[in-house]
């Protein structure tokens, strides 16, 4: 590290440091493991998302009620949101990422939905996506052509046009559950903030995928009604969920201004 950039991380440092604490004991609610038996937040694999438990530890922390509004800057996968939402209280976030957006905003519907319904649904555009036009999309991606079988991306891109051509409100879940079975349909697994492509994986069929994903999603929405039993306080709590550049907060609803702030900032690293 230059001695320059140094002498300034140690001013930001000194700056800063009467208003940080460390807690060690956290470390063990941090991981995004800790979501894998919540429902919804395990549908799609974020790896950079914390657990439910530490936004829990903090709303507790914070003597949260309904009349606070909670901001995370960097929502990603919007663990924060949908935790605070399950607790009756408001929350805002944000987050430059398109498909972190979609999700944070979509986590929420999973709730108003009742059980079978996913799979009706399914079953309606399983019955018909063999005759479905191949969605325009992914054509002009180059990593697109060696991630996925020429018959797999076949499949995929009508499943594509299949879920497009439903009406709220399963639309947008099931598009979800599609972007959940992408990698494991494909040549790549996630490392780190990147894809790396194994040519000695063997990846799933997207029908059989599809279909277990949904299956996933029902058990779900049986879970859910016992995880949390006061779920109908999540229609007066609903997330809200901005797409764009934390450093730039214009177009969002800010009258009422965020009382609490829990988030994990992006890694000063590659970008």
């Amino acid at each position: 590290m230059p001695a320059t950039a140094e002498r300034e991380r140690e001013r930001l440092e000194r700056r800063f440091w009467p208003l940080m604490s460390e807690d060690f004991d956290l470390g063990r609610l941090v991981s995004y493991g800790g979501n894998k038996k919540v429902p919804f937040l395990r549908l799609y694999r974020y790896k950079e998302a914390f657990s439910t438990k530490l936004v829990n530890h903090f709303l507790d922390r914070f003597e949260a009620s309904p009349g606070d509004r909670v901001f995370d800057p960097f929502a990603g996968l919007g663990t924060t949101l949908f935790t605070a939402m399950q607790r009756g209280i408001p929350s805002v976030g944000v987050d430059r990422l398109p498909v972190a957006a979609f999700v944070a905003a979509t986590l929420p519907k999973f709730l108003s939905l009742e059980p079978g319904s996913l799979l009706d649904a399914f079953n309606g555009l399983a019955a018909a996506v063999d005759y479905w036009a191949p969605a325009p999309v992914a054509v002009d991606v180059p990593i697109m052509g060696v991630a996925f079988d020429p018959e797999t991306l076949h499949r995929l891109r009508q499943w594509k046009s299949a879920i497009d051509s439903l009406d709220a409100p399963f639309q947008d879940p099931l598009k979800l559950l599609f972007f959940g079975i992408l990698e494991e349909t494909s040549y790549t697994v996630k490392d780190g903030q990147f894809l790396r492509l194994l040519r000695d994986k063997t990846p799933q069929n997207p029908d059989a995928a599809f279909r277990q994903k949904i299956a996933e999603a029902e058990q779900d929405l049986i879970a859910a009604r016992s995880y949390w039993p006061n779920c109908h306080l999540y229609q007066c709590a609903l997330p809200q969920v901005i797409l764009g550049d934390t450093r730039c907060l214009e177009g969002g609803d800010w009258a009422d201004a965020p009382t609490i702030l829990i988030t994990s900032p992006p890694y000063a690293n590659r970008y």
